[in-house]
């Protein structure tokens, strides 16, 4: 098992110094050094690590600080938005993914981006209706069905509007399509949204219909051999569900990222789906 999974998710405490300090570069690669750091900071003492930990606390207030400034000023001028990807653990990062409506809404708002991104505190990541959906390999979102489902939250006292859990798990599968690998952040994400309440049955609707059930699967099995939660959406494909349970078993032995099989990139790029009478029969 990856050591950087074992520290984070599993409480394993390392003492071995270069071990520990080594493992800072691939947290950050991973996007986890806040909460790697603060993790290794409640067991070991080290200067280093004490050092990188205030680096990127002092960081994360800065990130926080430009993001609430951002939404305020959105929200200030009237202009509708929806916080799209939102980490859901301790980060600190200069990305904002931001979905809008309409072009006409996107470019209303393309100065204010601009603006922001000038100061350097975040970068803006807008998406729109129209002219860039959210995408990953051949797979694209509509908008306005995202829109549809939205809700709202609160992030620092601000109310916002965010993508409903299931759209949220949804994305993260999406982003890992973008990227080809699995970013320990998004593998992260995930597994918390699915520890709060969301609706099994509408999750594998979707996941069916946006043609993600492969990568689906694929990550709830890496979850299971990392020891981390069952699967709760089965792929009704015997063959091809054992094939990917393989893949995944295989890949829970790499390190973080973790690269996609090939054949689940390809079943993405088919738009593999399940037919309709299967896919409402996925559950355990």
């Amino acid at each position: 098992m990856d050591k950087l999974v074992a520290i984070i998710l599993h409480d394993s405490k390392a003492t071995d110094k270069e071990l520990l300090r080594d493992l800072v570069n691939r947290a950050e690669e991973n996007r986890v050094p806040l909460i790697y750091l603060r993790t290794v900071s409640r067991f070991y003492s080290d200067p280093y690590i004490s050092s990188k930990l205030e680096t990127w606390e002092r960081n994360k207030r800065r990130y926080d600080l430009g993001f609430l400034k951002l939404l305020q000023r959105l929200i200030s001028d009237d202009i509708e938005f929806t916080l799209v990807k939102q980490a859901l653990y301790p980060r600190a990062s200069y990305d904002a993914d931001l979905l809008f409506r309409t072009t006409e809404e996107f470019e209303r708002v393309y100065p204010i981006l601009q603006e922001t991104a000038r100061l350097g505190l975040i970068r803006p990541d807008p998406h729109a209706g129209g002219i860039r959906h959210m995408r990953g390999c051949t797979i694209e979102i509509p908008t306005e069905e995202l829109w549809s489902r939205r809700q709202k939250k609160s992030f620092n006292g601000t109310e916002v509007y965010v993508p409903s859990i299931e759209d949220q798990i949804i994305l993260f599968h999406l982003h890992m399509l973008k990227h080809r690998e699995i970013f320990l952040g998004d593998f992260i994400s995930i597994l918390h949204l699915y520890n709060t309440n969301h609706n099994s049955v509408l999750l594998s609707r979707l996941a069916n219909k946006y043609s993600l059930s492969p990568i689906f699967h694929f990550v709830s099995y890496l979850f299971h051999y990392l020891k981390l939660r069952e699967p709760e959406i089965k792929l009704n494909m015997p063959a091809l569900s054992q094939f990917i349970k393989f893949l995944a078993c295989k890949k829970s032995q790499e390190l973080f990222p973790v690269r996609l099989p090939k054949v689940i990139l390809g079943l993405s790029v088919l738009h593999f789906r399940l037919r309709e009478e299967c896919a409402s029969s996925q559950f355990y």
